[in-house]
């Protein structure tokens, strides 16, 4: 998903791709007529990469957040049956981020949140997150996990989208493990993207860390 306002935040920004693609175009007749096409029924909206961590202020962010919301539940109301979204909160700003999933979940009723791996370089998972955690913890809500690109150089050739986003997805998860976000907060649903990363191809080496 990406509401006008979204788009024009990032070109004033002079963002107009993420991780190394361009924006696509959007709208939510194009979701429907492509759910059509491929006998879809119903789509869960979300903003991905680089959500509202390219703006450095937390007030600017969580406005952001919040126009994102606000967007994105007034084209669920249009279409109920089709529709749902995952609400996008203003991370690493973490007071911002524990409100907007506040009014996210309990007044727009947003089917989860979306959280990237990485905000601005910090880390889903990282210490200090426990109020965030606490907040969808109650809530038992579903929280999905969508990379970024990777709080360093990206190297030349490989555009971040076709590895790095991979493995930003598995650090977080192996965070969330390692710090035991999963055992304290066991209601939280976490769906990670993309089969996610390279976790099923390296649990044995999370196995291997707790010995």
């Amino acid at each position: 998903m990406i509401p006008p306002d979204y788009r024009r935040a990032l070109r004033n920004a002079g963002v107009d791709g993420a991780g190394g693609r361009a924006l696509p175009d959007w709208s939510p007749a194009g979701s429907l007529q492509a759910m059509a096409e491929l006998t879809v029924g119903a789509a869960i909206l979300s903003v991905s990469a680089p959500a509202t961590a390219f703006l450095p202020q937390a007030s600017d962010a969580a406005a952001l957040a919040r126009d994102i919301n606000d967007y994105a539940a007034d084209v669920v109301a249009g279409r109920p049956a089709q529709f749902g979204f995952f609400a996008t909160v203003p991370m690493p700003h973490l007071d911002q981020s524990v409100a907007e999933t506040v009014r996210a979940l309990d007044d727009l009723k947003a089917d989860g949140v979306v959280l990237l791996a990485n905000h601005a370089g910090v880390y889903l998972g990282e210490d200090g997150q426990d109020d965030l955690f606490t907040a969808l913890n109650s809530r038992a809500a579903v929280v999905f996990v969508h990379p970024a690109e990777l709080p360093g150089p990206a190297v030349p050739g490989v555009a971040p989208w076709a590895g790095d986003f991979l493995l930003d997805t598995t650090r977080a998860a192996h965070l969330l493990v390692r710090n035991g976000i999963r055992q304290r907060y066991p209601d939280i649903k976490f769906v990670l993207s993309h089969a996610g990363g390279f976790v099923p191809y390296a649990s044995h080496r999370r196995v291997a860390l707790r010995g």
